[in-house]
């Protein structure tokens, strides 16, 4: 085999694998995986309830679908565990304007728009503010979009 031949067919199976590597679940069109982080960019509507523009069908649907969002007064981290362990599920940092989001999904948590009477286990939550205050939320939490209860007036976290 000639040494063309086998640059060709080299090529072939990477290109081969490259197609196959992908997710049937994840199509081409889909957006990238969103987070915020660590004061690394800016936001809007601090203290609105996120997942109103930003779930499946919602005006904001192209530039991520969240599936837990909120905003803290002051910045900081939220950690999200399996329920009554110590067990670290996801951690993820305000922006600059001191909201967070994730696009990723969380164990534990019902995904956007999901029927009423679902089930899940729930997770449990604690912010770590700057400074190393930590602040947990008391009882199981079911649904990732926080500023619904603790934004529009209600009080931000």
């Amino acid at each position: 085999m000639s040494y063309l031949s086998k640059l060709l067919l080299i090529s072939f199976i990477l290109s081969l694998y490259a197609c196959a590597s992908g997710s049937e679940d994840s199509p081409s069109n889909t957006v990238n995986t969103v987070n915020s982080g660590n004061n690394t960019s800016t936001s809007h509507n601090f203290g609105q309830n996120c997942t109103t523009c930003h779930q499946s069908g919602g005006s904001a649907e192209s530039s991520g679908v969240f599936t837990a969002a909120g905003s803290i007064s002051g910045g900081g981290t939220v950690n999200f565990y399996v329920t009554n362990s110590s067990q670290l599920l996801k951690s993820i940092e305000t922006d600059a304007s001191g909201n967070f989001y994730t696009t990723e999904s969380i164990n534990g948590l019902l995904p956007p728009g999901s029927p009423f009477g679902t089930t899940v286990s729930g997770v449990n939550v604690s912010i770590v503010q700057p400074g190393g205050g930590i602040r947990n939320m008391p009882g199981v939490i079911t649904e990732g979009s926080c500023s619904a209860c603790h934004g529009n007036g209600q009080g931000t976290l």
